[in-house]
């Protein structure tokens, strides 16, 4: 998992680790904005066909929200559009902002975003000056923490579903105290179940020797879609293959698991199989990474 460094695009990092690891085919699992930094899952092979699933999944970010100045973009690369002082702010006038934007909540797109209208992407018409209309959508902020604030600025923690754009909220946050607002600096902490501890950076891939950079990629027991696991067999495994469903008398419904072919004599190196659910004890194959004959 990659650890994106602000000012360059996700796509350029992307082409960067592909290209160091002589990979064929890869892919990212969510999109950070150029500015931005941290957590960027980047799959090879037959594991791009787990991107959808980052991308549904929930974030954690951290940022830092500058008070007082409106921007183009929503952040500090942005030109300025207004500047207004800012009010006196204590903690509790803070909790009472965000407990605004917790829970489920109606969001406004950023005009320069990579959503499509009429075709077209939204930065595009934003960069050549011309207004569309940016409709709400509901998305949900399961948590929203003050870490702290000095100055016009303020850090927050947030854990947010798909959708969800930092950039909104910090122009939200300005409009509710009436001095706008802008993202100041922007770090994915965590990304869906993966472990952060395995994150690494350009110039770590850079700096270790080409036969041992397989060492960096996260081991196939912690690559998962979700919290829910399923071990199956290698007979079970071809079943699945061939499109057959598989009767798992002890398992318990689930509607979305990451499962594995099992190793008998070291639980960790176990193999990851796909994904698929458990209904009425019988397992259905949504989506494998690999075939078993």
């Amino acid at each position: 998992m990659l650890d994106k460094p602000p000012g360059i695009t996700s796509n350029r990092a992307l082409q960067q680790v592909k290209r160091m690891f002589a990979a064929r085919k890869a892919g990212h699992g969510g999109t950070l904005d150029e500015p931005a930094e941290g957590c960027l899952p980047i799959m090879f092979g037959s594991h791009t066909k787990l991107a959808e699933y980052m991308l549904d999944s929930s974030k954690v970010y951290e940022c830092d929200i500058e008070l007082g100045s409106t921007r183009t973009t929503g952040d500090a690369t942005g030109d300025l559009i207004e500047e207004k002082p800012v009010p006196p702010l204590d903690a509790a006038k803070l909790e009472s902002c965000l407990s605004k934007f917790r829970g489920e909540i109606m969001q406004r797109p950023p005009a320069y975003s990579a959503l499509k209208y009429q075709g077209k992407r939204m930065h595009e018409y934003a960069r050549a000056g011309i207004a569309v209309s940016r409709i709400a959508r509901k998305v949900t902020i399961s948590e929203l923490i003050l870490l702290g604030m000095k100055d016009n600025h303020i850090m927050l923690r947030m854990t947010c579903s798909r959708g969800t754009y930092v950039r909104s909220l910090a122009e939200d946050i300005g409009e509710f105290f009436g001095c706008g607002a802008h993202v100041y600096t922007l770090r994915r902490t965590e990304m869906s179940t993966l472990p952060v501890k395995y994150l690494v950076t350009l110039q770590q891939i850079e700096a270790t020797p080409e036969e041992e950079r397989d060492s960096l990629l996260l081991p196939e027991m912690h690559i998962k879609v979700s919290n829910d696991k399923i071990y199956i067999n290698l007979e079970q495994a071809k079943e699945l293959s061939q499109g057959k469903q598989v009767i798992l008398p002890e398992g318990e419904d689930v509607k979305l698991a990451s499962i594995y072919i099992k190793d008998e004599t070291e639980l960790d190196n176990s193999q990851l199989f796909g994904m698929g659910s458990l209904e009425d004890k019988t397992l259905r194959k949504e989506k494998h990474l690999m075939n078993v004959i």
